[in-house]
């Protein structure tokens, strides 16, 4: 990942700005899951992207480039990011402990982690440590 736009980034999520929702990149009551905190430093930034407010079922939402869920390839191409949703290593939800001592890590994905309520400060921190 770009290290000048992850830091961006995670200031972002610190920031108090974007109020935290859950299953869509934004929806139109205008709040964010993380990465689509991420699409909306995309568009500050200059990157052209299709954003339209449209029902994909009953729920208001905004799509970038025609996505709800993850990110689009114009806000991946311009953060340096691989994945539409980016994974992670988390410790395991039973704190099970190996044979070598350490917490078992499972992996999942930003928007997982989101979706099941990390705080934006919580998801910013591994951020910081893991892209």
């Amino acid at each position: 990942m770009n290290p000048d736009i992850k830091k961006q980034w995670v200031s972002a999520l610190r920031s108090g700005k974007y109020r935290q929702g859950r299953k869509v990149l934004h929806s139109s009551y205008n709040t964010y899951c993380c990465l689509g905190v991420l699409c909306e430093l995309a568009r500050e930034s200059g990157v052209e992207i299709d954003y339209v407010e449209g029902y994909e079922g009953a729920m208001p939402r905004i799509f970038y480039d025609n996505e709800a869920y993850e990110l689009p390839p114009s806000v991946r191409e311009w953060a340096g990011v691989e994945d539409s949703n980016p994974s992670v290593k988390v410790p395991s939800t039973f704190r099970e402990i190996g044979e070598d001592g350490n917490v078992l890590m499972d992996t999942t994905s930003l928007a997982e982690l989101n979706d099941d309520g990390a705080t934006f400060e919580a998801i910013a921190q591994i951020i910081e440590e893991q892209l």
